[in-house]
């Protein structure tokens, strides 16, 4: 079987997470990946992700390049 791994970007998403992941479950109880990728949000992104995501990774930003 093929694995698909979604990827999710978020920053401050509190009030959407939960409504983009939720239609994902179905794939991850297929054996595929959802993964979110938070962006140092200031709300509770990370925490509402958490439970419905395989991995929520720590904040990061991209740095600047000089």
């Amino acid at each position: 079987m093929v694995q698909i791994s979604v990827i999710v970007p978020s920053l401050n998403e509190a009030d959407a997470i939960a409504s983009v992941l939720s239609p994902l479950q179905a794939w991850r109880r297929a054996g595929h990946e959802v993964i979110v990728v938070d962006g140092n949000s200031t709300d509770p992104t990370r925490t509402l992700a958490a439970p419905l995501a395989i991995a929520v990774s720590p904040p990061v930003r991209a740095g600047r390049r000089s």
